[in-house]
């Protein structure tokens, strides 16, 4: 009755994180949500393990979308595959922030430790 202009039923879920999945569609995924956990795991670096808290921010938003996909009426197949693989964005986007920040952290504390020992050396 509402087949055609989107409203075609929802097609079969894939459940089966063994089968098979596209590089294409799993690098997609993986890169959708990197900036995710990345600016996640920022959010929330004063709080004990921000990696995971961005993973779980991702498996969220991922498990959410994908449930969305499967109960409405659009021609969208939810796919395990996808909350796997932005779960994994999610989580490397979250240790790549980490690393940025303790990056910025180590050339900040070099950059204050050269400018007193020059200021000292003036003086």
């Amino acid at each position: 009755p509402l087949s055609g202009a989107g409203f075609d039923p929802p097609r079969t879920p894939m459940l089966n994180p063994l089968s098979r999945i596209g590089r294409k569609d799993a690098l997609d995924n993986l890169l959708l949500f990197l900036p995710v956990g990345f600016f996640a795991a920022l959010w929330w670096r004063s709080r004990p393990r921000p990696v995971l808290w961005a993973a779980g921010l991702a498996f969220t938003a991922s498990f959410t979308i994908e449930m969305t996909q499967m109960v409405l009426p659009i021609n969208r197949a939810a796919s395990i595959h996808d909350v796997m693989f932005n779960t994994l964005g999610g989580f490397l986007g979250g240790l790549v922030a980490i690393f940025v920040v303790r990056l910025v952290q180590k050339s900040g504390r070099s950059a204050d430790t050269s400018t007193l020992e020059l200021q000292a050396e003036t003086s």
